[in-house]
């Protein structure tokens, strides 16, 4: 029988898929968090299948390109001790096949993409690429395994534990989990959105995004001598700059300029793109050496990753902004003659965005406050808080636990800890995130591999395998009070 319309939906008739695979653990996206996650199975000795929707693994630190912040320097503002088994092993392959410094995001990316393959591959865990998890299979309020849309068509993955990756929490949300999609104002004393970037006209939905430009053929030491050219503005100019407040954040040489193209709509340095939204260009180049830089495009605001028509009218505008900025740049500026864009970053990786409400939600005041737990997956020290691993606060596993749903967990930004984009307590810190994966992964393959649920797992069989494994669990005398000891 034919799909029936219903106002403005419209009913998907019944189908058999076939299963293309048949799993202890799935894990749905191949981000950070995912990409650990996957490896930390595998080893476990659990049937592990990754699947995500780019052609490479790694997410932020792969197709996405790191676009800011570091790979590896947060580290000791994060995890106690510095990295240490499978993220130190990971680091350390990294480092080794660097051809230069640390931080030139293409590199880096190319090579963690790479390095965390081969980790994967080493540990025969299966990988799905070019392929989107779509739906969770449900037998009740109980996760089987996945839906997934790839170039055979939709397919069925079964899966003893589903481990969801995607960021959004997009597995969860489709099972029927409650999600938190943004924050009601709150009258706490601790900012839920770090300063600088607080921005109260979107209190709620806050949340941030870049977008990587990678130039090349510049001359960036003679961009910089033009930049420092003494320039004497005319009044419109200097009225336009101070208005705009482009006068604050680029050298008096280039404002004509500026002034020049915003009036005709050749370059807008920043804008709103949609109420609450705006768009902005960075004015800074990292220098990669061979005439090559980066250039930064920015959105700020009231952003909502699963907002379909939001999302790519982003993507199309920050790359087109890319490309304009650096035909301003080769028309106006010294240096630039040459310029051409090479690529940009895979896709817009967020710093917010909805997550589950989980078994426990943490919240800032919680890890600043220096929470312990009995569930505690690892600890960590976020960068405000100094002195060691007391002065940090521990990582339960209910936050990887929607409420209501079984058969499933949550690791990344989907997981159940309260913020707005720019989170004040390291969660989203990247070592930090290498460890989340870590711990998940070795939670998901204890479940399958006991016969048991995610909800139902032996806690302290888990610990025991992360204190194995070098994972930072507390002091020896915290261990001891778990029982690890």
């Amino acid at each position: 029988m034919g799909s029936e319309r219903h106002a403005n939906t419209i009913t998907e008739p019944a189908k058999e898929r076939p299963v293309l695979y048949d799993v202890d653990v799935a894990v749905a996206g191949a981000g950070l968090c995912g990409t650990f996650a996957a490896i930390a199975s595998g080893r476990c000795g659990a049937r592990t299948l990754v699947i995500d929707r780019f052609p490479s693994v790694g997410g932020n630190i792969g197709p996405g390109m790191i676009v800011n912040g570091g790979l590896d320097r947060e580290v000791d503002g994060t995890v106690p001790g510095g990295f240490s088994g499978m993220s130190k092993e990971f680091i350390e392959r990294v480092r080794a096949l660097r051809s230069g410094p640390a931080d030139r995001y293409p590199e880096d990316a190319s090579i963690c993409s790479f390095v965390a393959l081969e980790m994967m591959r080493e540990t025969d865990v299966h990988v799905l690429l070019s392929s989107a998890a779509s739906d969770p299979i449900m037998e009740g309020n109980l996760v089987k395994g996945l839906f997934v849309e790839c170039p055979s068509g939709r397919v069925a993955v079964r899966a003893r534990v589903t481990i969801d990756g995607t960021g959004e929490a997009s597995m969860a949300a489709r099972a029927g989990a409650p999600m938190i999609r943004y924050l009601a104002p709150n009258d706490s004393d601790v900012d839920y959105i770090r300063q600088p970037y607080l921005n109260n006209n979107c209190p709620t939905y806050y949340n941030d995004t870049q977008l990587l430009c990678i130039v090349g053929g510049v001359d960036l030491r003679q961009f910089e001598e033009y930049g420092k050219r003494e320039t004497e503005l005319v009044e419109a100019d200097e009225a336009w700059g101070r208005e705009t407040r482009v006068i604050e954040s680029y050298p008096a040489a280039m404002i004509p300029a500026l002034h020049l193209a915003d009036a005709v709509g050749e370059f807008v340095a920043w804008r709103e793109l949609t109420p609450g939204v705006r768009l902005s260009t960075g004015r800074n180049f990292v220098d990669c050496g061979g005439s090559v830089v980066l250039l930064h495009i920015t959105c700020s605001g009231a952003i909502d990753p699963t907002d379909a028509k939001l999302m790519s009218l982003l993507e199309t505008e920050m790359r087109s902004q890319a490309f304009k900025a650096v035909a301003f740049y080769r028309k106006y500026a010294g240096g630039f003659e040459n310029a051409y864009p090479l690529t940009c970053s895979t896709f817009l990786g967020m710093r917010g965005g909805p997550h589950i409400e989980g078994e426990h939600t943490l919240t800032p005041e919680e890890s600043f406050a220096g929470r312990k737990c009995d569930d505690v997956l690892y600890r960590n020290i976020h960068e405000h808080l100094h002195g060691g691993v007391e002065s940090g606060f521990d990582v339960p596993y209910a936050i990887t636990i929607p409420k209501g749903i079984d058969g499933l967990l949550v690791c990344g930004r989907g997981a159940a800890y309260l913020r707005r984009g720019h989170d004040p307590t390291g969660m989203r810190a990247r070592p930090s995130m290498m460890v989340f994966g870590e711990c998940v992964g070795i939670a998901a393959a204890v479940a399958a591999l006991d016969g048991t649920t995610p909800r139902k797992v032996d806690i302290r069989r888990v610990q025991r395998k992360l204190v194995e494994t070098g994972v930072c669990l507390g002091e020896p005398e915290r261990l001891r009070e778990l029982g690890l000891a």
